[in-house]
C-alpha cells in the first residue's frame, strides 16, 4: 500500500463531463494521509530529506494528482499548482488518460 495524501475539490470530469465532489489522491508533501482543500498549506515535511516532500524553491510546485468520478466511476488524472507553500488550483488533465478504457458505446 502506497502513502498519499487526499485532496477535496470539485472538479468536472473529464470523462462523463459531470461535475462532481472529488477525492484526489497525491504524492507530494509529508506523506501522511494528510486530508487538504484548496487553499490549505502544504506541509512539506523534514527539511533536507532527498525526496517529493522537500520544500521545492519558494516553496512553488506544480504536481499530479489522480481521481476517481462519482458518477461514472472512471479515473482519470489532475493537475495541481502550489505558490508560496499553498495549494492555489486544481484541474482535471485532459493531456492524460485515466487508465480505464473508456466505455465502448
Amino acid at each position: 500500500m502506497g502513502m498519499y495524501n487526499r485532496l477535496g475539490a470539485d472538479l468536472t470530469c473529464p470523462r462523463c463531463g459531470e461535475q462532481c465532489a472529488a477525492e484526489i489522491e497525491f504524492r507530494f508533501g509529508l506523506l501522511d494521509l494528510r486530508r487538504y482543500a484548496v487553499g490549505d498549506a502544504v506541509d512539506w515535511g523534514v527539511k533536507g530529506l532527498r525526496h517529493p516532500r522537500t520544500r521545492p524553491p519558494d516553496g512553488t510546485y506544480a504536481g499530479e494528482g489522480y481521481a476517481e468520478c462519482q458518477s461514472c466511476r472512471k479515473d482519470y488524472f489532475v493537475l495541481i499548482r502550489v505558490e508560496a507553500d499553498r495549494i492555489v488550483s486544481v484541474e482535471a488533465d485532459p493531456a492524460k488518460p485515466g487508465h480505464l478504457p473508456p466505455t465502448s458505446g
